[in-house]
């Protein structure tokens, strides 16, 4: 993790995580130690990339969302 952190303040262009939302759980698939690594540097978004299985699992995940906005 503190590696990610000196590669991130040297200027690295980090990818997106990515994460999955299925049956009303969203997980992170990829970027556990980069996660960490924002945490510890105070970050509280980051891009991902969202997937999901089930276009029903995308339309569930969306009416939480059309509800606030």
């Amino acid at each position: 993790v503190d590696s990610i952190i000196e590669k991130f303040k040297a200027g690295w262009d980090m990818p997106p995580f990515i994460a999955w939302y299925l049956d009303g759980k969203l997980s992170l698939a990829d970027g556990s130690h980069r996660i960490e690594a924002l945490r510890k540097l105070g970050f509280k978004k980051y891009f991902t990339i969202m997937w999901f299985e089930k276009s029903s699992n995308f339309k569930k995940y969306k009416k939480m969302f059309d509800k606030t906005l």
